[in-house]
C-alpha cells in the first residue's frame, strides 16, 4: 500500500519537475559571417506580447548548397563571476545528420522549416523559433549560459559562420492547482 503512495508521489514529483523546467532566449546575434559563403545573416530575440514567450528569429541567404561538407559545433559557455567562461558541454555534427539526429534542436528546425538536406543555395527565415523543453534533459549544470554556434567548412577549414545566444534555464516552481473538493464556499444562513 504504502509503495503505491510512493510512486504516485514520485510520479507527480517528476512531472513537476519537467514541466517546471522553462527555456528562455534572451539575446541573439551574428558576429562574424565569411562572404565567400554567406551574403547575409541576422538574428535576434523578440516578444510579441508581455505574457508571451521569446521567439528566436532568423534569417541567413546562402551562396552554396550544404550538406554534409559542412560541421556544426556548439560550444557552451558558463555565466560565472560576471563573465561567460567555456564549460564542458559542447557539441560537434555535420549539417545533414545535425537536423536529422539532433533531437532538441536541428530536428526541431528541421520539422518546423521543412528545410530538406543537402540545403539549396538561397534565402531562409526561421522566424519565431523555440525549443522544445518536454524532451530537454534537465541536467545542465548552470542557469545563465552563452551558446555559440559555429559553421564550418569540412574540406578547407573555412570558418563560415559565428553567432551565439543568450539562454537563461529555469527551474520554476508550478503553481499546485486547486482540486474541486478544496473550492467550497460557507453560506451563510438566512435566519
Amino acid at each position: 500500500m504504502y509503495l503505491i503512495y510512493f510512486r504516485r508521489f514520485l510520479l507527480l514529483t517528476v512531472l513537476d519537475i519537467i514541466a517546471s523546467f522553462e527555456l528562455i532566449p534572451e539575446r541573439a546575434n551574428v558576429t562574424y559571417f565569411n562572404e565567400k559563403y554567406i551574403t547575409y545573416a541576422a538574428g535576434n530575440v523578440r516578444r510579441a506580447g508581455r505574457r508571451l514567450p521569446y521567439f528566436i528569429n532568423f534569417e541567413i541567404t546562402i551562396r552554396h548548397t550544404w550538406g554534409n561538407n559542412v560541421t556544426v559545433h556548439y560550444y557552451f559557455y558558463e555565466f560565472l563571476h560576471n563573465e561567460y567562461r567555456r564549460s564542458f558541454l559542447e557539441f560537434h555534427f555535420k549539417l545533414c545528420d545535425f537536423f536529422k539526429n539532433e533531437p532538441y534542436i536541428g530536428n526541431a528546425v528541421f520539422r518546423q522549416y521543412r528545410i530538406k538536406c543537402p540545403v539549396a543555395a538561397g534565402n531562409y527565415k526561421m522566424m519565431n523559433m523555440t525549443f522544445t523543453v518536454d524532451k530537454f534533459p534537465n541536467v545542465v549544470p548552470f542557469e545563465k549560459s552563452r551558446v555559440y554556434a559555429v559553421f564550418e567548412q569540412n574540406e578547407n577549414g573555412d570558418m563560415i559562420f559565428k553567432g551565439y545566444a543568450d539562454i537563461l534555464m529555469k527551474n520554476r516552481p508550478l503553481k499546485r492547482r486547486k482540486r474541486p473538493w478544496y473550492n467550497y464556499t460557507r453560506y451563510k444562513s438566512d435566519s
